[in-house]
């Protein structure tokens, strides 16, 4: 059913791809899924922090392909990949700015 469909998607989504939750939510109604089933589920699978700390993980292991790049560069290209990936600019742009001050 539905329920069990879109519990798995999301699931695999967080988990593997790591992807936000613009992302998934665009996924979920591709394929069919009432908004206020998607929203449910999202809900009760994913909060801001760990929406945060995926787009931070996922961050950590693109950054060293920017490597040569002047930094304003580097932070464009990477706030651009995240929100690609489904995460809101705000995340994106948090991430950015965590990422470049540890260097």
């Amino acid at each position: 059913d539905d329920n069990d469909f879109t519990n798995s998607w999301l699931q695999n989504r967080i988990q593997t791809k790591l992807y936000g939750k613009h992302r998934i939510k665009h996924e979920l109604k591709l394929k069919g899924i009432a908004d206020d089933m998607i929203d449910e589920h999202l809900d009760a699978h994913s909060s801001d922090d760990n929406e945060y700390a995926r787009a931070f993980k996922l961050a950590q292991g693109k950054v060293g392909s920017f490597e040569g790049s002047d930094a304003q560069r580097s932070q464009r290209r990477l706030s651009q990949f995240l929100m690609r990936r489904g995460y809101s600019s705000a995340i994106a742009y948090r991430v950015c700015k965590d990422i470049f001050d540890e260097s």
